[in-house]
């Protein structure tokens, strides 16, 4: 008898429980009610990058498309932007940076920039296929100078076969310039190459913190976060094009000056403004294979759309 009653006082309890949070729920303003249930429906690391895209989204008026966000397992600290609105976030710097939103805010702000800008950066895979192409072009220009070398191989013989002189020494000559001036070439053009890239790096990535100090600034978040994003990423090398030659202690320093310069205020101006025109919370969804978390545009999903028919 003590069993049934303390079972019925157990399930009496738990219905209160749902009841009571089904009240709560149906109390809370409708943005509340999106975002309690993105918590419930939503693991912790996607719930937090759900809120950060739907605000930054929101308040930069980049909410007439949707977003995609994928959290990757690969070691690496930086996110980089993939594909079409396509966010990627290594899980190592969600979970290093998990005490701090806005140094996160930095890093899906950085990627937005680069697709809105179009940025299109040289990554490895890339570079190593231009400096192959580098190559193939100094050979091809190599052989092309064969004839020229097989034309002097022929008068040298001829003069040598009058005179009885041996030009096998003068041939050899001839084959180890062309050879040295072959390695020159490839040299100049691998050296400008590099050059090209750690200058086309520099300026999207100059571009891409500088939009996000404004991006945070109008969603409300604190632009410095991007300090400490910057020098949280520094530790990893492989977030430098050249690790030999770091970029990133010149990129913290000119964000620095450029927050300096700027003032937050007016941009949040603008961004209270925008989040006033698209005041509901974006809604959202896993992607059908699972890979990602997509963050629908102001029109919603197109399946809800479609229902509204």
């Amino acid at each position: 008898m003590r069993k049934l009653y303390a079972l019925t006082i157990a399930l009496s309890a738990t219905l209160f429980s749902v009841v009571y949070s089904e009240r709560a729920l149906a109390q809370q303003k409708p943005a509340d009610q999106v975002y309690a249930l993105a918590k419930k429906n939503l693991t912790p690391d996607y719930y937090v990058l759900y809120r950060i895209v739907d605000k930054l989204a929101r308040a930069n008026n980049f909410a007439t498309g949707s977003w995609r966000v994928r959290i990757s397992e690969e070691y690496f600290l930086n996110g980089f932007a993939d594909e079409a609105n396509l966010i990627v976030v290594p899980r190592p710097a969600m979970s290093q940076l998990s005490g701090d939103a806005d140094s996160l805010a930095c890093m899906v702000g950085r990627e937005f920039s680069h697709h809105v800008r179009k940025h299109k950066a040289i990554g490895p895979n890339e570079q190593a296929a231009l400096k192959k192409q580098i190559q193939e072009e100094a050979i091809a220009a190599a052989q092309a100078n064969e004839n020229s070398k097989r034309g002097w191989g022929m008068g040298l013989g001829i003069v040598g076969g009058i005179f009885g002189v041996n030009t096998g020494g003068i041939q050899n000559v001839v084959n180890s310039n062309t050879d040295r001036a072959t390695e020159k070439m490839i040299a100049e053009k691998e050296a400008e190459l590099n050059k090209r890239i750690a200058e086309t790096s520099a300026r999207i990535e100059k571009e891409a913190d500088e939009d996000a100090f404004i991006y945070l600034a109008r969603a409300g978040r604190d632009p410095k976060g991007c300090i400490r994003y910057l020098d949280f990423i520094s530790r990893d090398p492989k977030s430098e094009p050249n690790p030999s030659s770091p970029q990133i202690p010149g990129r913290i320093q000119s964000y620095r000056d450029f927050i300096d310069r700027e003032s937050a205020s007016k941009y949040k101006t603008e961004g209270n403004a925008n989040l006033t025109r698209y005041s509901k919370p974006l809604t959202y969804a896993i992607t059908d294979n699972g890979a990602s978390l997509r963050v629908d545009s102001t029109k919603g999903s197109a399946a809800k759309q479609i229902d509204s028919f």
